[in-house]
């Protein structure tokens, strides 16, 4: 609801207590991808205080710029991750004590097929069809208009210490800004005076999918009208609408405007939400990015309807736009979808349904990957126009689909490893990619290793392949839907000191269609072999028993294997006062540096917090073991 003022505030409560439910959804890489990469401003306020400072990875440095910009320009920072990522969170940094120069600004992403569109704030959110294009968060108060703007003071930037956003805590904030493809970073006075931070730093969240996530609009909400509800809280979608109706929210993005079936009597078209891509400003809606192999072509389809009368949006993948959908509130008028010149290179096809009693038109088609490798894809629709042009009002949409792409496996790692006191230690999983519509078999051989089958290690079945039933249904490629070699593959402990062994594993083609093998250069990489690694930290070095050394009369086993006699253990370890053995436990010592002992003796052993080794006294001093062996 958008038409009056106290209809905003209702949204802003609605936000808030949206947030009483958090829900975390995709995952984060900590890779810091701004770490070095260059940085421009609109000019330096001092060379004490260069834009290198803003990437290079400390928060005690600072970047400032001067003031030159004339308003309605601002002052401005721009970081160039030199090539194009899928970005999901900013975190900034700004002096402490605070001086309010990090305190009212606009974060602007975009990748490298979108241009610059200057550095008017209020370029970045105009009703032009290329501004929900562009990812965009504000930093002001939540309760002065739009993008810092008021009745007094209209231009942006506008006065400083004006409608200013609170204080960093502990001088960082860290910005959820949902997932889109970027490649610049374009910070944007909000205040005529200098811009500053201590530090610019940008994370990855990109898990490409298979299959559209929650197309139906059915995570997110449960209420019963209409209702603002940040994308961290709406699995598989993010969106550029940069307006936040509480600073205090940020970290968890922008506003996706749910809308339950029947509000304001309109009906789903399907379950019991949809959603408007007009939230405050023409925005994108976009969906987690999707892995296509090459030449690959799939099928999608989708709802479309105005709001109040004819609204147009634009179908638009990997930025670019390929389609245009125009279409009324009602059965009759106008519902037509268009090519547009993006689509025709793309091999994009659009065809559509007939229009229901309630003004849904359900558009379809398919689009084709025309290039050679794989590639992580943005699937997105984005708001061009409104019936009666006011930008907060229209575009519905619903029950977003594609089709036609199978699933793809591969091994979680090509090196693992395991002790080989636990029977399936950190064994090789199989990533799965997808949706798989009834259950199918997949066979892993064993092609080759060190570690000998039936000794070393047991499987189900003893001889051949190992074949593992995969379970119908939706796979994201993570860790959290993987399928575990555990019930066909366990390791054996032999007590036998051998050093490590390996066994070479490979993922066989099911040849199903629905299922099949990740490519070399697949978007979420792929790895056919595993070569798995039974790592022995055990010593069991046979003793010496020449001589007539005496038995080792007491000792502590975690094994069960304690006997009498010089055959048995401990006996058979000769010379010793008290012998311990253990896969799984350690005999702790004296945690200490050299220098704190003063009268060492010969064979004193004590753990040398220093050097971080375990340290012996010699005849020629203190000497640090750092390599693990059998001793001779």
């Amino acid at each position: 609801m958008k038409r009056t003022q106290p209809d905003r505030n209702r949204k802003i409560k609605a936000c808030i207590l949206s947030f009483l439910f958090p829900l975390t959804f995709l995952y984060s890489q900590n890779t810091n991808l701004a770490f070095g990469k260059p940085v421009t401003s609109s000019s330096i306020d001092n060379i004490t205080f260069p834009n290198s400072n803003l990437t290079d990875g400390n928060f005690s440095t600072l970047a400032r710029t001067g003031n030159s910009q004339v308003p309605p320009n601002a002052e401005w920072f721009l970081v160039d991750l030199q090539s194009d990522y899928f970005i999901q969170n900013i975190t900034l940094g700004s002096v402490v004590p605070d001086n309010t120069r990090s305190r009212r600004f606009k974060i602007i992403t975009f990748p490298s097929s979108m241009p610059n569109l200057g550095t008017n704030p209020q370029t970045y959110v105009s009703s032009s069809n290329t501004s929900a294009n562009y990812n965009r968060f504000i930093y002001t108060t939540p309760n002065g208009s739009t993008f810092g703007t008021t009745a007094t003071n209209p231009n942006i930037p506008g006065i400083p210490g004006q409608t200013l956003g609170p204080v960093f805590t502990n001088g960082i904030i860290s910005i959820n800004v949902g997932i889109h493809r970027a490649r610049y970073i374009l910070i944007l006075n909000l205040q005529d005076t200098n811009l500053e931070f201590t530090e610019l730093q940008v994370t990855s969240g990109s898990i490409p999918v298979r299959s559209i996530v929650n197309g139906g609009f059915e995570q997110g909400t449960t209420s019963t009208g209409v209702n603002q509800v940040t994308e961290a809280l709406v699995n598989g979608w993010s969106t550029t609408e940069g307006v936040s109706d509480n600073i205090s929210l940020l970290n968890n993005g922008g506003n996706i405007e749910y809308w339950r079936s029947g509000a304001l009597s309109v009906p789903s078209y399907e379950g019991n939400y949809f959603i408007e891509l007009n939230s405050y400003t023409n925005s994108e809606l976009e969906q987690q990015p999707i892995c296509i192999l090459p030449n690959e072509t799939f099928s999608w389809s989708f709802a479309h309807r105005g709001r109040s009368g004819v609204d147009v949006m634009r179908l638009v993948v990997e930025n670019i736009d390929v389609a245009e959908f125009t279409d009324n509130n009602a059965q009759a008028g106008t519902h037509t979808g268009t090519i547009l010149p993006g689509g025709v290179a793309s091999d994009v096809t659009v065809n559509k349904e007939a229009t229901t009693s309630s003004g849904w038109t359900r558009y379809f088609g398919t689009w084709k990957n025309n290039s050679g490798v794989s590639k992580q894809i943005a699937f997105a629709f984005s708001a061009v126009s409104t019936s009666g042009g006011n930008i907060s009002v229209g575009n519905f949409l619903d029950d977003v689909r594609i089709s036609g792409l199978s699933a793809i496996m591969t091994f979680d790692k090509l090196r693992p490893k395991g002790d080989e006191a636990t029977t399936t230690a950190n064994l090789p999983k199989i990533l799965i990619n997808g949706r798989i519509s009834v259950p199918r078999t997949i066979q892993v051989t064993i092609t080759g290793g060190t570690a000998v089958r039936g000794t070393d290690y047991t499987t189900i079945p003893a001889a051949g392949p190992l074949s593992i039933t995969v379970p119908a249904g939706n796979y994201d490629g993570t860790a959290a839907t993987a399928i575990s070699l555990a019930s066909v593959l366990q390791v054996n402990q032999d007590f036998i000191s051998e050093g490590d062994e390996n066994i070479i594993l490979k993922l066989e083609d099911p040849g199903t269609g629905d299922i099949r093998l990740a490519d070399s250069n697949s978007c979420q990489g792929a790895v056919i072999t595993s070569t798995y690694s039974i790592t022995d930290f055990v010593c069991y070095k046979n003793p010496v028993t020449t001589g007539a050394p005496l038995n080792t009369n007491m000792g502590i086993s975690a094994f069960n294997r304690a006997g009498s006699g010089s055959n048995a253990w401990p006996g058979i370890r000769k010379g010793a006062y008290l012998a311990l053995e253990s896969a799984t436990k350690g005999l702790v010592v004296t945690r200490t540096t050299k220098a704190s002992i003063t009268n060492p003796v010969i064979g004193m052993i004590i753990y040398e917090t220093n050097d971080k080794c375990l340290s012996m006294y010699t005849s020629t001093g203190w000497k640090c073991y750092q390599s693990a062996s059998c001793p001779d």
